[in-house]
């Protein structure tokens, strides 16, 4: 799937921008929401390295991330 291994806020708000782009170009629902697991993963890792919770949400979509 999509690689989640980075140890800084700014890494994670990049990959996360990188991967919620893939998540949204993907057809049919299944594969979008495996992809949106991942997505949500990278964001809850963010948050905990001390990401900005309205940020993260923001990119997301919030709607998919609480």
């Amino acid at each position: 799937m999509i690689d989640k291994d980075f140890d800084t806020v700014e890494e994670g708000m990049d990959l996360l921008k990188k991967a919620v782009e893939v998540r949204n170009k993907m057809g049919g629902n299944m594969y979008w929401s495996m992809l949106n697991d991942e997505v949500c993963k990278i964001g809850s890792k963010t948050l905990k390295l001390g990401g900005d919770y309205e940020k993260i949400a923001d990119i997301i979509g919030r709607e998919n991330f609480r």
